[in-house]
């Protein structure tokens, strides 16, 4: 592909998942699902699983090219629902593991629409950057 742009090294870093093996490996599903508790939401065990199967298994779809912009649009909401209700009033920055703000989601949120974009039919970013070449004498 000519150009300065190649969407594949961006899509396929995967936007490794964050914190999404440590609720499988140390139990914590049921700490998302607490935390659910308190919005009110419904089947909140089911709901848990739901949320870190999409988060862990969406960007593992996403790395190949596989129902890219659905995943995208999943996370997405997932990411924009955790801003929302439980980092935006944190403030902006992370101050650790599960402590903080919602820089990281924004960051997430701007790159898996990123991909969504370009990952489409005929008018993809790909596709009409490939065409933004300097003028050359």
């Amino acid at each position: 592909m000519r150009g300065w742009y190649h969407p594949q090294p961006c899509r396929s870093l995967a936007f490794a998942p964050p914190r999404c093996e440590d609720r499988y490996l140390y139990g914590e599903i049921r700490g998302l699902a607490t935390a659910l508790a308190g919005f009110g939401f419904p089947f909140l065990l089911v709901q848990a699983h739901l949320v870190n199967l999409a988060e862990t298994g969406g960007v593992l779809l996403i790395a190949p090219g596989i129902l890219v912009r659905p995943m995208c649009a999943i996370l997405i909401l997932i990411f924009a629902t955790g801003v929302v209700l439980i980092h935006w009033q944190l403030g902006f920055f992370i101050l650790g593991p599960g402590e903080g703000g919602w820089e990281f989601s924004a960051l997430l949120i701007a790159c898996f629409a990123a991909v969504a974009l370009d990952h489409g039919p005929a008018g993809t970013l790909a596709r009409s950057t490939d065409q933004l070449q300097p003028n050359r004498p």
